[in-house]
Formats: C-alpha cells, structure tokens, sequence
C-alpha cells in the first residue's frame, strides 16, 4: 500500500495510475496498492477536512460567544451620550463608542480567518493533486510543486 506517490513514499499504486479493481468492473490491474484512493480519503482526506470543518464551527461559536458577551456588556457602560439634544458630534461619538465596544469580537474574528485560512492554503494543494488523480488519473507538475510548498508551511 506504501508506494511512491510523487514527493514522497504514501498511499499510492503501482504504477501509478492504475484503476484497482473497483474502478475496472472486478479487475485488479495494480501490481500493489489495489484500490489505495479508498484509503486516502478515509484515513487522511476525510478525517483532515472535517477537523477543518469543525474547526470552522468552533471559530465561529467562538466568535459568537465574545460578540454575545460585549453586547450583554455594552448595557451596563455609562450611556449618558445623549443627555440633552443629540448632536452631529454626539452621533459620532456614540458610533465611534459602539466600534470600539466591539473590539474583541473584530480582533476574534480576524484570528479566527487566518487560522483558518492557514489550513485551506497548507491543504488545498495537496488535496486537488489527489482529487485530480482520483478521478482524471493525472499529476499536474505546477500542482505537485505548489503541494510541495504549501504543506511545510503548516507548521
């Protein structure tokens, strides 16, 4: 199951680019790795988007929770902006006081985008060259080589 898969030793077929025999009506034509494209997507593909997915959902119940409590917060500030006749000043000193209410939830929301964006940029490379080769039986060079890139970049 452990072949040569480009840039280095993973779940691949020999040679590369065989069907295996769920693809080909019953026929094996891998010398090894009968089938491997199954056990991409389900030990490292599957199980690697869903933690991006599940990260996603928790950057977003995360920043929902903080946006929550400066709300609930915001009440209890001294409110006396418009103690006699709202002014243009008064308005704009009211929405500046709004914006920087919400301060956290901004700065919540734009590290939870580029942690998230870190795992689509590391990984989607790597998982179109696969995709590509799952379904057009193709290795595309520029692809291989930003795959190569981006996945140390991870960190």
């Amino acid at each position: 199951l452990f072949n040569n898969a480009n840039l280095w030793c993973w779940i691949s077929s020999v040679p590369l680019g065989c069907k295996g025999s769920l693809r080909n009506d019953g026929v094996n034509d891998c010398e090894r790795g009968n089938n491997q494209w199954i056990y991409r997507w389900i030990f490292f593909y599957g199980p690697l988007w869903a933690a991006i997915l599940l990260s996603g959902v928790s950057m977003l119940l995360t920043y929902l929770s903080v946006a929550q409590t400066e709300k609930a917060s915001s009440k209890w500030k001294n409110n006396d902006t418009f103690k006699y006749e709202p002014t243009d000043s008064a308005l704009r000193k009211k929405k500046e006081k709004e914006e920087s209410d919400r301060k956290h939830s901004k700065q919540v929301s734009s590290q939870a985008f580029y942690y998230l964006m870190a795992f689509f940029f590391s990984w989607t490379p790597a998982t179109l060259t696969r995709l590509i080769q799952m379904v057009w039986y193709k290795t595309y060079y520029p692809l291989i080589l930003l795959m190569a890139i981006t996945n140390p970049m991870q960190g």
